[in-house]
């Protein structure tokens, strides 16, 4: 346990395991699943190592980002790809875990405002936002 009661769920040596391919596409759904959830489970501890408040809207805000990010590859069903990026990952989430990243990063990914929050205060259109993001 850490010291505000959260359950601290990692592997330091989780590094140093070999990826397994994915035999089907509902053992590889499993294993995301799995993996969603640690991420998802060891936001606050992330939160509270890296000197963020712990207040709801942080709190809630990151764990959008973090399904936001998960959800952005629902679509693929190729195994070797989805292989790849449950590797990418995993390689992400421990690097955090083992504050491996800048307090920077983790304000730019899991607490970064949605591009429409931003477009709307700024009162730039969604569509220019997209236009210039992809270009």
């Amino acid at each position: 346990m850490s010291a505000k009661g959260y359950a601290l769920y990692r592997i330091p040596m989780e590094l140093g395991k070999t990826m397994v391919s994915s035999p089907s596409l509902e053992s590889s759904r499993r294993s995301v699943l799995r993996l969603y959830r640690k991420a998802q489970r060891n936001l606050p501890w992330i939160l509270q190592q890296y000197d963020f408040a712990l207040s709801k809207p942080e709190l809630d805000l990151a764990k959008s980002n973090v399904r936001r990010m998960f959800e952005q590859h629902k679509d693929v069903t190729d195994l070797d790809v989805i292989d790849i990026l449950k590797f990418h990952a995993t390689a992400e989430i421990q690097e955090v875990l083992d504050l491996f990243k800048t307090k920077a990063h983790i304000k730019g990914t899991i607490l970064a405002e949605p591009i429409e929050d931003v477009a709307a205060r700024k009162g730039v259109s969604v569509f220019m936002n997209d236009f210039l993001e992809n270009h």
